[in-house]
């Protein structure tokens, strides 16, 4: 990296840090340099970037004025990471939002970016504001003085026509509109997930991730990229601590530890300074890569509250959210269905086929009802004659209970609104048991005859007191599907299965 002093001549104290530039030859050299003659010419090719950082102090504070890849120079501490966003907050009015980024925090970490073709009203976004973390908001800001638009996340990315010298007089302006608590008036609910930033606790909640993950014990932590990663762009994931390895279409926590030569020696430095990367489908080079640590998604309950740790910030859940949210869900009905316990390492299919038969249900488990014009879609796994579609997972290190959640909703809405899911739904049950036929309408039904029923397979011994042993967050979005099925007025209801030891 190269360092160049500001002129003493103008009116800004800083320093410009210029990183080395990455050359790269283009990815489709090696694809096309087969069948071109004199290929060897194409060697001369190469894609070049260079990043660069420029430091200045403003109101007793330092600030970052980054550009083109210059933000991977800077130490994810070493700034602060709400400020674009808060800035943002507290200076669009929220009727004039452009686009808004979103993180669902569950077992499936879900990233959004909506964008408006008109300044728009944040109502309009379609946000659950119970499970949605906001990461970014755009717009114009109310003081024209400021800024033509902005827009936020951890940093500030601003339309201005100051020049360099004027930075440090617009920069005191932002750092006040960043200290000003006037989001809370319109975004309440933006607390309900506070920041900790608290060095001793941020030690201690560091050390209970650390205890879990060197005792393997992963059912409150997962991985997942904290930013936006555009699918159509992303082949998969790589680890640094794998050579070789073929790319993971999506990063698991089990892979990184079994790569590890002493895992049970895990430390935090070594979390935050190992890698996941996302490589580019289009030319295998590297679309983006972050530490493991940011990568970690992770509850943990200390004392009176819940922290979360997502994007390699932590948060406490507020425990009126958390106590609101329990209660939510210990308030919907139990499933009336005695299901068998589940014998230890049996899979979904086999105990889907014997709680069929034990409980004289449809086992509709992996049977697909096919639409022209949609993919196949799951009824249920289990159809009952008192027309209850009961949806089955097991609660394990990879479960995905947002399918489980969303699979019983989109199921639900079709067999209520769509007359040919209708259609093939009975067309299947009748295939596989004409016994079951009637229990579907064969016109519209009425929403109060019908039940969708989830059931959790959890382990003989409790991973934690939540009901059902859910995550929270995984709470937060059973919450969000039954106000949903309620709405439509579904029955919903809800079970436990232990497994047999």
């Amino acid at each position: 990296m190269a360092r160049h002093e500001i002129r003493k001549a103008v009116d800004v104290d800083g320093l410009l840090v210029v990183g080395a530039p990455n050359r790269k030859p283009p990815w489709w050299k090696d694809y096309v340099s087969p069948y071109v003659l004199r290929a060897g010419e194409l060697d001369r090719l190469v894609n070049a970037s260079t990043g660069a950082v420029f430091f200045f102090e403003a109101g007793a504070r330092r600030f970052a004025l980054t550009f083109s890849q210059g933000r991977h120079l800077l130490q994810p501490d070493a700034y602060e990471h709400d400020f674009g966003l808060r800035v943002v907050l507290n200076s669009v009015d929220a009727d004039r939002i452009r686009s808004v980024d979103a993180r669902t925090i569950d077992e499936l970490t879900m990233h959004t970016r909506r964008n408006a073709s008109r300044e728009s009203d944040f109502e309009d976004f379609g946000l659950d504001v119970a499970r949605d973390l906001v990461r970014a908001v755009a717009g114009p800001p109310r003081d024209k003085t400021l800024a033509r638009s902005l827009a936020g996340a951890d940093r500030l990315a601003i339309s201005t026509r100051a020049q360099l010298d004027e930075l440090p007089t617009l920069a005191k302006r932002l750092l006040g509109v960043y200290q000003s608590e006037d989001y809370r008036e319109r975004y309440p609910w933006v607390d309900r997930l506070r920041p900790v930033k608290d060095a001793a606790l941020q030690h201690e909640l560091n050390e209970s991730l650390m205890e879990d993950l060197r005792g393997r014990q992963l059912d409150n932590l997962h991985l997942a990229p904290p930013e936006v990663v555009d699918p159509l762009r992303l082949a998969g994931f790589a680890y640094s601590t794998v050579r070789d390895g073929d790319l993971d279409p999506d990063p698991r926590i089990s892979v990184y530890l079994d790569s590890l030569r002493d895992p049970g020696g895990l430390h935090i430095d070594r979390l935050k300074s190992d890698r996941i990367v996302a490589y580019e489908a289009e030319d295998e080079q590297r679309l983006d890569s972050w530490s493991v640590y940011k990568c970690v998604v992770y509850e943990t309950q200390q004392e009176d509250y819940l922290y979360v740790l997502s994007g390699g910030d932590w948060f406490q859940v507020s425990s009126d959210f958390q106590q609101e949210t329990i209660d939510f869900v210990e308030e919907i009905d139990p499933l009336t269905v005695d299901l068998p316990e589940a014998p230890t390492g049996l899979d979904e299919k086999d105990y889907n086929q014997l709680a069929a038969e034990q409980c004289d249900c449809l086992n509709l488990d992996r049977r697909l009802v096919r639409v022209t014009g949609r993919g196949g879609v799951e009824l249920c796994d289990l159809l009952s004659r008192e027309r209850q579609l009961i949806h089955v997972k097991r609660r394990g290190y990879s479960s995905t209970l947002s399918h489980l959640f969303a699979q019983g909703t989109v199921a639900a809405q079709l067999l209520l609104g769509d007359q040919p899911f209708r259609t093939a739904s009975r067309e299947l049950v009748d295939e596989v048991d004409p016994s079951f036929t009637p229990v579907l309408p064969d016109a519209s039904p009425r929403p109060e005859d019908y039940e969708i029923s989830y059931v959790v397979i959890t382990r003989a011994t409790p991973q934690n007191d939540n009901p059902y042993t859910l995550p929270f967050f995984s709470l937060v979005n059973l919450c969000s599907t039954v106000r949903t099925l309620q709405a439509f007025r579904i029955n919903v209801s809800i079970g436990e299965v232990k497994e047999r030891p």
